[in-house]
């Protein structure tokens, strides 16, 4: 799909996505500039849809503090102002909820990329939607660690950004991948 970028195509589900349906990959990252990502979408004027699996984070502990919150949602706002026509397509986290990881639903790469295609073709646009399918049953977590509560803050800020600066967005709110 030569109208599709995925950023992230290294990570866990970012790869099986680029397996899948062959999209247009950058190895710009969110330290990238403006000026960057700009010159990404005006050499690639028919993309049309920007698939974000990407995450800030540092390789050594912690791997979540208040540096890479920051780099992140600087970096995302930086997509959003290049990629501004484009339907965003978000993989967020059941971190948002403020629950621990003892609170498991899985979920396969495959049936996540099914939901991704069909938000491609626009079959679900300005939505969240909730993968695996289900009502939680939030326990919330008053224990959460500094550093899982960053990387839920930083998930909070970034769908906030998506639904108030992306033409239309899909955001998949994403629990346990197997």
């Amino acid at each position: 799909m030569k109208n599709v970028l995925v950023i992230g195509h290294t990570g866990f589900l970012g790869s099986y996505i680029t397996d899948v349906i062959e999209p247009i990959i950058t190895d710009l990252r969110f330290e990238s500039s403006y000026i960057d990502w700009s010159l990404l979408k005006d050499s690639n004027p028919q993309i049309d849809t920007v698939i974000i699996t990407a995450r800030a984070c540092s390789k050594t502990s912690p791997r979540r503090t208040a540096d890479t919150m920051g780099l992140e949602i600087r970096g995302l706002a930086n997509i959003l102002s290049a990629f501004s026509d484009c339907h965003i397509i978000y993989t967020s986290s059941k971190a948002v909820y403020n629950i621990d990881n003892k609170q498991n639903k899985p979920i396969s790469r495959r049936t996540i990329t099914d939901y991704i295609i069909n938000s491609i073709n626009r079959t679900r646009i300005n939505n969240t939607i909730v993968l695996p399918m289900h009502e939680p049953d939030l326990v919330f977590d008053k224990d959460l660690t500094e550093e899982y509560n960053i990387y839920a803050n930083t998930k909070k800020c970034a769908e906030i950004l998506i639904k108030r600066f992306a033409h239309t967005y899909t955001i998949l709110r994403i629990w346990d991948i197997i």
